[in-house]
């Protein structure tokens, strides 16, 4: 909530959207510039995944298994600790959208191959060791 009304205060357009599925969900983020991601675990969340597929550009908190998976901020998202340290990438991120293109391209182009059906391959070749 403290971020949401941050970002407000700074004059900065956001949708929040809780419980959107399949096709609602699609059409909310395929609308959106910048997808902001919070785990709620500590962990990595999909939407991270789905973000980035969708050619948001993704500013995540700093979860623990963001680097775990391959992901480098600055090269494929904008990292954050803080609600003030979100705010302040939203806002350059949005001052500076040229610099932002590549990191999206990045992006897309790093997920392309994250499938379910290549997640499930890497783990049954995993418990066959």
């Amino acid at each position: 909530q403290e971020l949401i009304e941050r970002l407000h205060a700074e004059g900065i357009r956001i949708r929040v959207s809780t419980g959107l599925v399949y096709g609602d969900y699609n059409n909310a983020y395929n609308q959106c510039q910048i997808a902001l991601v919070r785990s709620t675990a500590g962990d990595l969340a999909m939407r991270v995944y789905e973000n980035m597929a969708q050619g948001c550009l993704v500013i995540a908190d700093r979860a623990r298994d963001i680097a775990a998976v391959g992901l480098i901020e600055g090269v494929h998202y904008l990292g954050y600790d803080t609600p003030d340290e979100c705010v302040e990438r939203v806002r350059y991120a949005l001052d500076h959208w040229e610099e932002m293109k590549p990191i999206i391209a990045t992006a897309r182009e790093w997920v392309k191959p994250q499938t379910w059906q290549a997640r499930e391959e890497e783990i049954i070749q995993e418990s066959t060791r």
